[in-house]
């Protein structure tokens, strides 16, 4: 039978199992290094093909979220938010205070944006453009690519198709490089080589400043994919910066077409976007008990409010 035990005896086996621990320990303090591909990619097909298929698999998503906005002139920062997305066509996000209390709604759908505050009970209708969503919440990204990126895919209604794709041993990474569509500039995109998802996009203007920044991390199971709960966007020319964190979240679960219809109280004061100066009844921090005191239930909007399915 061939021997184990090195040569030198148990000395020498000893020496083995204190570099071996040694060198584990040095691992664990340094990181987890990435595993390379057996094989890396040279073209971006099978990256493309992915998200693909996880866009014609998507149906519809419903969580809770945590949210900290920095933009200037503005500060938001709410520990609950219930999200529901019906495919890529329709969203409501409506903001909560610590006892459930509304604080406000947004949907969009149909290319149209509602925005309605209740402490304020003042609803706001236009247009849902990119435009729209710089002046109520501070984010300057099309309405149509925002269902893309809460599900950790990317801010493009429509992906390439092929092209050569380089592989950053060093970060484990796979990066595109690509021209904006009908725009001047360029993007970047980040994929992990190991799972293919993408965890970093950026776009730059034509004199190469970075423009946009959108990370996606913490990726956790939630079939039919593995989705990001934790994605961060950040516009350095604008000062904005988002992190948007699930705290729940459930894809492909029946979602009723109601919670994107609006229905307000009578009375509420209707503004369009044109008419609006400042976002009325955004909270500028945390909800705090005073927020719940200072709401009143018939303020609400009557729609069901959804909640993740047990």
């Amino acid at each position: 039978m061939r021997r184990l035990l090195p040569c030198g005896g148990q000395a020498g086996w000893w020496g083995l199992v204190l570099s071996l621990g040694l060198g584990l320990l040095a691992s664990g303090c340094g990181g987890r290094q990435p595993l390379p591909p057996s094989v890396p990619l040279t073209t971006a097909g099978p990256l493309w093909q992915q998200l693909h298929l996880r866009r014609q698999a998507f149906q519809s998503l419903q969580g809770l979220v945590r949210l900290q906005l920095r933009a200037p002139g503005q500060r938001l920062a709410l520990d609950t938010a219930a999200v529901v997305m019906r495919g890529f066509e329709a969203l409501r996000l409506e903001g909560l205070g610590p006892f459930g209390q509304p604080l406000f709604l947004l949907i969009l759908a149909e290319q149209q944006l509602w925005f309605y505050t209740p402490q304020e009970r003042t609803l706001v209708v236009g247009a849902a453009t990119e435009d729209s969503l710089v002046r109520l919440l501070g984010i300057a990204l099309s309405p149509r690519v925002v269902p893309y990126v809460l599900i950790g895919d990317l801010p493009l209604e429509t992906l390439p198709a092929a092209g050569t794709v380089a592989y950053l041993a060093a970060e484990g990474h796979y990066r595109w490089q690509g021209t904006l569509p009908q725009r001047a500039g360029r993007y970047a995109v980040w994929f992990d080589a190991a799972s293919w998802q993408p965890v970093r996009f950026e776009t730059y203007t034509p004199s190469g400043v970075l423009a946009l920044r959108i990370t996606y991390d913490d990726f956790r199971p939630s079939a039919p994919f593995t989705v990001p709960h934790r994605i961060a966007l950040t516009q350095p020319l604008a000062s904005r910066h988002l992190v948007w964190h699930y705290s729940e979240v459930q894809m492909n679960v029946e979602v009723s077409p109601a919670l994107f219809h609006m229905r307000v109280p009578a009375g509420t004061r209707r503004l369009s976007l044109e008419q609006l100066s400042g976002v009325p009844g955004l909270p500028s921090t945390s909800a705090s008990a005073e927020d719940a005191v200072s709401s009143s239930r018939q303020n609400q909007p009557r729609a069901d409010r959804p909640r993740p399915a047990s």
